[in-house]
């Protein structure tokens, strides 16, 4: 289960505002019946992600930065499920919650973040949310490193012409894709890749319109921001360009 509520916390952080159930109705949007609920000697066993944020944010605290809080207005906290497998289907059912730091720590509890599987052109390290991480930490410490990335592409765009150009690639040839995976149960991980190249383009529609999983090859293009080069934008956040991109070197296919 994801976020849980801690007993008596919300009602000791409600009323160090001197707010009533009204009040704090009014600031979060979230109704007086559900607040109740998790301020009672039995809460709920988890509180659904839009009332998570909402409450928090009521309180000025970001969700995102959840490690940063101090510990007395922490409320809610997280609770990891480790007893699932690795069904992609998972991943639709609940989005991340939390940051990818904190993502990352249960996948190293997990003892999931050094995985590699087998393709059909010899071994390779699976791209997971802790190495993900690290590539965003120090992106060109990761220049041309290769990973596996697979999963299911739930979301597609076109490549824009700038995009191309610094990958050497034909304009209008390539585009971008989303691909997901539960890396475990409810702990799903979202990469976008770009394919630059009109067949590696092509194979990952076919796996959106099938819904099939599909792996690939992926290097580390680093591209720091120059002139009037942007940086390369992702699925997971459109609005601030990143230095570098995972680009689809080819399709592979997983062997045991």
């Amino acid at each position: 289960m994801p976020w849980v509520p801690i007993r008596h916390a919300l009602r000791k952080l409600r009323e160090g505002r001197g707010w009533s159930l009204q009040a704090l109705e009014d600031e979060s949007g979230v109704t007086i019946k559900s607040l109740t609920k998790m301020e009672s000697r039995r809460p709920p066993s988890f509180v659904k992600p839009e009332n998570a944020e909402a409450i928090s944010l009521a309180f000025d605290l970001d969700l995102k930065k959840y490690n940063d809080w101090p510990p007395d207005v922490r409320w809610i906290k997280w609770k990891a499920t480790r007893g699932g497998g690795d069904g992609d289907a998972d991943v639709a059912q609940l989005p991340v919650h939390g940051t990818l730091s904190k993502a990352s720590l249960i996948e190293r509890e997990l003892n999931r973040h050094k995985d590699t599987i087998q393709t059909s052109e010899g071994p390779a390290s699976l791209l997971g949310l802790d190495r993900l991480n690290k590539a965003l930490t120090m992106p060109k410490a990761h220049a041309d490193q290769i990973f596996a990335v697979c999963g299911n592409v739930d979301q597609h765009k076109g490549m824009p012409s700038s995009v191309s150009k610094r990958l050497g690639a034909p304009q209008d040839d390539g585009a971008i894709y989303r691909v997901t995976r539960a890396v475990a149960k409810r702990l799903p991980l979202y990469v976008t890749v770009f394919a630059p190249h009109a067949e590696t383009a092509k194979a990952l529609m076919e796996a959106y319109d099938s819904g099939e999983r599909i792996c690939m090859l992926v290097r580390v293009v680093y591209d720091p921001y120059e002139g009037p080069w942007r940086g390369f934008f992702w699925f997971e956040d459109e609005t601030t360009a990143k230095k570098f991109a995972f680009v689809v070197t080819k399709i592979v296919t997983e062997t045991k």
